[in-house]
């Protein structure tokens, strides 16, 4: 069996010199071990990276269990074991739940989940998100500014994606603050993560009152439909929380109904009904975005069914 040399080389490419004794476990310096460790994850920011690094260490994994238990093997179970830690920790800091080991064979996942567990990391438990009681423990056990930042915005990032359609408008604002945060601080870790941490406490405080018509989910996606990053001006603010309490009214008379969403000519209906709506606004750049705020609407409304109707 050869060396993983696709594996090794691939973080080489990204810069990282000293992988392969790192994986062979050559370096004595725990300092030195961290820092190779940021290295990797850090080479692995890419999603095409990832995809690359997933792709080399199955193959890797799938030739490592055709020759497990032969003595053979024994050179490779330290790279083994490494690369398989190294996975984890990559999949950890950017919650990116796609990665695995699930392809390699039942020889190889035992070898490397029991390495896991003997350094703390139980493989059965995804990557902690943005909102778990435990994510700030974890978080603090970085060692970094810089991979405590790291960490604190991808998982905002994703948390951002996740619910998106719950809230566009809202989690559009907050992935647009993280982006502007990120270049403000850029290479400053410790005020860009404590800058992070605050955007975490406004990304978990969410909106005030989501029910209010004049700052709802509803009236800025219109807004911002309609005109854009600013969203609704002052002098059209009473007259679209007007409207926004109208299509608040329209939809809990409408999608009541059992199966309401998987009933296509009831769907079609309420549009064209919304877009009356729209059209009677008499606010010009509603009306000539009314089809793209009806699609979009709609759409919120299927998500936020049950806050409509409660």
């Amino acid at each position: 069996m050869r060396k993983p040399w696709r594996l090794i080389q691939l973080f080489k490419d990204q810069g990282v010199a000293e992988i392969e004794p790192w994986v062979q476990q050559k370096i004595t310096d725990p300092q030195r071990i961290y820092e190779i460790l940021e290295q990797a994850i850090e080479a692995m920011k890419d999603l095409k990276q990832r995809a690359n690094f997933e792709v080399y260490l199955k193959k890797f994994l799938q030739s490592m269990d055709m020759i497990l238990p032969n003595i053979a093997a024994n050179p490779f179970k330290i790279p083994t074991k490494r690369f398989g830690y190294l996975l984890a920790k990559v999949k950890d800091r950017y919650k990116d739940d796609t990665l695995s080991i699930s392809g390699a064979g039942e020889k190889v996942r035992a070898l490397i989940n029991e390495h896991l567990i003997s350094l703390g990391i139980n493989p059965k438990i995804k990557p902690v998100e943005l909102m778990s009681p435990r994510f700030i423990k974890e978080l603090e056990a970085n060692k970094s500014p810089k991979a405590k930042a790291s960490e604190m915005e991808h998982a905002i990032r994703k948390h951002c994606k996740v619910h998106f359609d719950e809230d566009p408008a809202l989690y559009q604002k907050l992935s647009e603050k993280l982006e502007s945060l990120i270049q403000q601080y850029k290479d400053n870790w410790d005020q860009l993560y404590q800058e992070l941490f605050a955007l975490r406490t406004e990304v978990e405080a969410g909106r005030k009152d989501e029910k209010d018509p004049k700052s709802g989910p509803f009236f800025d996606l219109i807004g911002q439909l309609a005109f854009g990053r600013p969203g609704v001006p002052t002098e059209h603010a009473p007259t679209v929380a007007a409207l926004v309490t109208q299509i608040i009214e329209k939809l809990k008379r409408t999608i009541g109904i059992i199966n309401f969403w998987s009933n296509a000519p009831e769907v079609s209906k309420l549009k064209g009904e919304l877009s009356d709506l729209l059209l009677f606004s008499n606010i010009e750049e509603i009306v000539a975005k009314s089809d793209k705020i009806v699609t979009e609407v709609t759409a919120l409304a299927k998500v936020r069914h049950r806050d409509i109707l409660s």
